[in-house]
């Protein structure tokens, strides 16, 4: 122990808070038979084990008031997860409204991660595109599970459905039968305990708690069932936990913070470790996970919720509006063309479909439409309208459901000043997330802020102190009763029913002060107020038409950290160009396309600077916000004479045929482009086995990234798909109507797969879904626009590109893969990163991203790896190599000769670079 006084203070302080903690907690139990079987058997022999899952029969009345309290909880815990908290419709005809019931609306939800096929499967590819791996089957798999997802993404929505399934079969008479509606589940009959986080943080005390432990869990499961009514089901359900018998689901990691964080953390760990056969599943944002080390769980697997398809979104709306129908006692067929009418809405407008693939915007969009017939067309505009149709459902909780405007009597109070009072309480909310965050306490709203904030917030409104309590206290009653805006979590705790509500609250709330400027200022470098000041930034130009207030912003943040870059050219982009230039209608053009340029230069640094200075997921986020601020939308660029904001030399071949071409800049960007490999002996092969040398006879030069978007929108431009000289023979084939034998298209094709997908297809992320004769074609039209030989790398150039000359297992050389060095599976960004943010990973050519992002094709037939001469063509039905390593992969396969075989015709999530031969003239390859 220390000598310092206060140091030994601290630490008898600490022993002490353990020792309450485990007196609360009892030891883990042992198994019931050991438990059976103990000293005290002769006080348990009148109880017999007749369900090795969950009941036990016994006389004594303990043990039946145990089974009879489980029993409620697992009640209570169904009823309360199979309502959404966004149930609400419209507010006419509300006393028809009984809730949504999740079990009717929830669709499958996918993660971003690849089902991997058997060597049988591969073999035969019966299918174009591996499968993505359920989040239910992500679960099932492993023992630890990690959920990722972006805001709204469905990760409560998951566990809850989850939850609710489980407790289905845990209280049905025919367990199998029901268990037999799950699929993929193969863990059998399990308890349900589902535990929201930042509740549990809530209760430590951490001025006393200083550590961890898996006992912590027991003294709030104890005031938790007490809540209930159910408190004589704890040692029952504290036992189940500890023998396998309980699916532990902890949903919101990322909603603790400060002290109680490393806390939590410990003891999610110690839970793991002293419950070795029970499965966990925990949930957080991605953006919190990956900025915070602690929040990465050791052991356990991590996935990231993927977006919705078409095909679920489709399901959703169905399925939403039958239960509107149901709800609302409305005709079928009448609600079935709802229904199309909103699916066909999505699909026509090609600004609401990124919104659409997120399940918490999806049932946002049903409930507007519902209400109002018609959406709005972004993501502050859309909350805007959803939380004013929650605002009309407040109602009190008496047969007469007087309105609440009603209830109030206040003239001067109406739906503004009510919204208004909503988004003060987000603000206080979201500020207290992040205040707390460094002074380490809980962030939720207790009774008394809410009080506080409405009692104060009315102050303009009522002169009368007592007439202005009442009327807070009657707003207050408004909100237990659970009006869809602000939920009542305990006796003295509430929130928003979703982050991004309590975001764009607070957002909102900003742009109304008279000093937003500073309050701005203080929160731009703090990730925790991103969100919530882009959706204020998107309100205010879509809602306001306010430029100047975003204009004088980005000037506030454009020249200050990395952090508050980025979000001040996302506020750019928010802006959009044509409002910009308009905004500066009196002033030279150089006046607007400053902004661009500076912020444009300042990502890029952004983007490719060292781990030290910023982190992988802020390079991706700078990234792709300086490929939207430098080529504009990806639509545009497919054309014959775009339009490109600021020039990104790093890419020449994205201004292939344009005036941008005969620039001085063009020429030297095209030589820095190239990355030379010597000729002479290296090593190559599978690096589980002993690597063999080879020797290349001649010189060549390598794409430093892969061929991205930006890129290959030249060769669609330039009527890439339709040229036949450009294609091979097997690739025209390829092309028409029926050439693939995977996909039953009734159309020639003419754009990439998910070419309209945005989570894809930035201007500077690789171009993906790409099949072998479509890069071989790319190749032979920038062979044209160069005027020298360019192809795809054999197997043995692109090993000797990443491997150089000597051993290294990985490009970077021998340290093991981190998520600094490449996009898979460990970095969690969920999707391909944009060209050139992993610098730590370049390869001793400097050529980048050679592992990880996307997987990249090759010039060599599958079983001729070692052959010298570029594949020319491949037959559909042959195979041919690609280099392995993507976005969704383990490290496995980030070594340098990692190799895949599929399809020439195959496309999923396959990229592809180019080489240039030196023997080649004419070409600025390697200064020839």
């Amino acid at each position: 122990m220390s000598d310092d006084p206060a140091k030994k203070i601290a630490e008898l302080e600490a022993q002490i808070a353990a020792l309450r903690a485990a007196a609360e907690a009892p030891p883990a139990p042992p198994p019931i038979a050991q438990t059976i079987n103990a000293t005290n058997a002769a006080q348990l022999e009148n109880i017999r084990l007749i369900n090795t899952q969950h009941y036990y029969e016994a006389n004594d009345s303990a043990e039946q008031a145990a089974r009879d309290a489980l029993r409620v909880y697992v009640q209570t815990l169904a009823g309360e997860c199979n309502s959404s908290a966004l149930d609400g419709l419209d507010h006419t005809d509300a006393a028809t409204d009984d809730g949504v019931k999740l079990a009717h609306v929830y669709i499958r939800l996918n993660t971003t991660t690849r089902v991997e096929a058997s060597e049988a499967q591969t073999s035969r590819r019966e299918a174009g595109e591996a499968p993505p791996l359920s989040a239910l089957a992500a679960v099932n798999q492993a023992r630890c599970t990690t959920l990722l997802g972006a805001p709204g993404s469905g990760k409560s929505t998951f566990v809850n459905h989850l939850a609710w399934m489980l407790a289905q079969a845990w209280l049905a008479d025919d367990s199998a039968l029901t268990l037999a509606t799950i699929p993929e589940w193969h863990h059998g009959v399990v308890l349900p305990l589902r535990i929201v986080l930042r509740d549990w943080a809530a209760t430590l005390d951490l001025k006393r708690i200083k550590k961890g432990a898996a006992a912590l869990l027991h003294p709030f499961l104890k005031q938790h069932l007490k809540t209930w009514e159910c408190a004589a089901a704890l040692p029952l359900l504290w036992t189940m936990l500890h023998d396998g018998r309980a699916l532990l689901l902890l949903d919101g990691f990322d909603e603790v913070v400060g002290d109680a964080l490393p806390i939590i953390a410990d003891s999610i760990a110690e839970l793991a470790k002293s419950c070795p056969t029970t499965r966990l599943l925990v949930t957080c944002r991605v953006l919190d996970y990956n900025q915070e080390k602690v929040r990465q769980l050791t052991g356990f697997a991590s996935h990231t919720l993927a977006e919705l398809t078409d095909e679920q979104i489709n399901q959703f709306i169905g399925a939403w509006y039958a239960e509107y129908a149901s709800n609302r006692h409305k005709p079928r067929h009448d609600m079935a063309k709802k229904a199309a009418g909103l699916q066909a809405t999505i699909q026509s407008r090609a600004e609401l479909q990124p919104l659409a693939r997120s399940p918490l915007l999806l049932t946002v969009m049903a409930i507007v439409h519902a209400s109002r017939g018609e959406l709005p067309d972004s993501r502050a505009l859309l909350y805007k309208e959803c939380i004013e149709i929650l605002l009309l459902r407040w109602r009190q909780n008496d047969p007469s459901k007087v309105d609440l405007l009603e209830k109030l009597g206040l003239p001067t109070v109406g739906r503004k000043e009510l919204f208004d009072l909503m988004a003060r309480l987000g603000f206080v909310a979201h500020d207290a997330a992040q205040r707390n965050a460094d002074q380490r306490g809980p962030a939720d709203l207790s009774k008394q802020q809410v009080q506080d904030v409405l009692t104060d917030g009315l102050k303009p409104f009522v002169a009368n102190d007592e007439q202005r309590d009442h009327a807070a206290t009657t707003i207050l009653y408004a909100l237990a009763q659970g009006n869809g805006v602000l939920l009542q979590r305990g006796p003295n705790v509430y929130a928003f029913p979703h982050r991004t509500f309590q975001e764009f609250l607070a957002g909102y709330y900003i742009a109304s002060q008279h000093d937003k400027k500073r309050l701005v200022r203080e929160r731009a470098s703090q990730i925790h107020w991103h969100e919530a000041l882009l959706l204020m930034t998107s309100y205010r130009v879509l809602e306001s038409n306010d430029v100047e207030f975003p204009v004088d912003l980005v000037d506030l943040l454009i020249g200050r950290d990395a952090l508050a870059q980025t979000l001040a050219g996302e506020m750019l982009l928010t802006i959009g160009r044509g409002r910009l230039e308009s905004y500066f209608t009196s002033e030279p053009a150089e006046a607007h396309d400053r902004w661009h340029r500076t912020a444009a230069q300042m990502l890029a640094l952004a983007t490719t600077r060292d781990s030290a200075h910023v982190a992988a997921a802020g390079r991706v986020r700078a990234g792709l916000a300086h490929g939207s601020l430098a080529f504009g939308p990806l639509a545009t660029l497919a054309v014959p004479e775009p339009l490109f904001p600021v020039p990104d030399p790093r890419l020449p071949f994205a201004y292939l045929g344009t005036a941008y071409q005969a620039e001085a800049w063009w020429q030297p960007a095209v030589e820095q482009y190239w990355c030379r490999c010597a000729a002479g002996p290296f090593w190559y092969g599978d690096d589980q086995a002993q690597l063999k040398q080879v020797a290349l006879d001649d010189d060549f030069a390598i794409g430093r990234y892969p061929i991205t978007n930006a890129e290959y929108a030249r060769f669609i431009a330039a009527d890439g798909y339709t040229t036949r000289r450009w294609w091979t023979a097997n690739g025209w084939a390829f092309l028409q109507p029926g050439g693939h034998p995977y996909d039953d298209q009734e159309q020639p094709i003419t754009l990439p797969r998910l070419w309209d997908n945005a989570a894809y297809h930035q201007p500077t992320q690789p171009v993906v879904a790409v099949s072998w004769y479509e890069a071989v074609a790319y190749c032979a039209w920038l062979s044209e626009q160069l005027g020298c030989t360019v192809r795809l790398p054999t197997s043995l150039e692109y090993e000797r590109a990443a491997r150089h000359t000597d051993q290294r297992p990985y490009p970077w050389g021998a340290a093991k893969p981190t998520p600094e060095h490449a996009n898979y599976d460990q970095t969690t960004i969920g999707q391909p990163s944009p060209v050139g943010c992993f610098p730590l990973g370049a390869a001793a050519n400097a050529a980048s991203d050679l592992k990880g992002n996307v997987r990249e094709w090759l010039a060599t037939a599958y079983g001729d790896a070692a052959n010298l001469q570029p594949l020319a063509d491949s037959d559909p039905n042959s195979g041919v190599l690609l280099a392995e390593g993507a976005f969704w992969s383990g490290t496995d396969v980030l070594f340098c000769g990692a190799r895949g075989r599929v399809s020439p015709g195959d496309w999923i999530f396959i990229g592809f670079r180019v080489i240039s031969p030196s023997r080649q003239h004419g070409c600025a390859v390697l200064g020839a």
